[in-house]
């Protein structure tokens, strides 16, 4: 008996099917091999694949609060950031979110040894010198609402309110320290011929560099060390090094003493 011919038709389709799944091959090598690249190039190195890394959701208006950019709304400020990236990231992820951020804007002021012999006066001798060392790195702390001091009668405002009667002086220290937004509208007061400064505007003094509702404070602990003709002494004493950034501006960079931060 002859052998039976293969059918042509069947023949044609299992050429394409191969072609196809050639094809398919193909296009999965060339979508996938950079992507496939650092997950080897971990394996290899014996460590583990890196994540990719998604923007969070309230990314854009975190560096609108960073930079003290207004937009609609207003100016949002870094607690408002905080708190939304909270939702996505938990407490702890929105802090490093942002400490991250701040020092890729003001890290350079950070991060290496400082003369500060000038703090010492003239303690020094010729030649000597205090230097600073970072001994761990930066925290960051935002300011909250409750961080703001309660405002006050200045000094010159509260002996002519308290010269003008005890009643008003009591009614006048009782406005001072209830509300600032209702101390920024009344503004002044009127006793008898005198006008008396009631607050003075927030906007123009206000809380001190890092006790503004939204200011963000980085911490840099430091060691300090004695560097005496030429020779490096053991650490004398821990102090630490405030920078504080005010809507996108830096309002402080100062040392301060302190064995931590807050």
């Amino acid at each position: 008996m002859r052998g039976a011919r293969p059918d042509r038709g069947q023949a044609t389709v299992e050429a394409v099917a191969l072609c196809l799944i050639m094809a398919a091959i193909a296009a999965a090598l060339l979508f996938g091999l950079p992507r496939l690249g650092p997950l080897v190039a971990g394996a290899l190195q014996g460590g583990a694949a890196p994540a990719e890394r998604h923007a969070p959701a309230a990314a854009a208006l975190a560096d609108r609060a960073l930079a003290g950019r207004p937009g609609r709304g207003g100016t949002p400020t870094l607690l408002a950031a905080a708190r939304l990236l909270a939702l996505e990231l938990g407490p702890a992820g929105a802090r490093s979110y942002l400490t991250t951020r701040l020092l890729a804007l003001h890290g350079a002021r950070l991060g290496h040894a400082l003369d500060v012999t000038p703090l010492v006066g003239g303690a020094a001798a010729p030649g000597d010198h205090l230097i600073a060392s970072p001994s761990a790195r930066p925290s960051l702390t935002i300011a909250r609402m409750a961080d703001e001091p309660v405002p006050d009668l200045d000094a010159a405002a509260r002996r002519a309110t308290m010269q003008a009667g005890a009643d008003v002086a009591a009614t006048a220290l009782d406005v001072a320290g209830s509300t600032r937004l209702l101390g920024k509208l009344i503004g002044r007061i009127q006793v008898g011929q005198a006008v008396v400064g009631l607050l003075t505007p927030a906007d123009d003094v206000g809380p001190v560099p890092g006790r503004r509702a939204g200011d963000a404070t980085l911490c840099e602990p430091m060691t300090l060390r004695w560097t005496i003709n030429g020779a490096v002494h053991r650490p004398l004493a821990l102090a630490l090094h405030l920078v504080v950034v005010r809507a996108g501006r830096v309002v402080a960079d100062t040392m301060t003493d302190g064995e931590r931060c807050p």
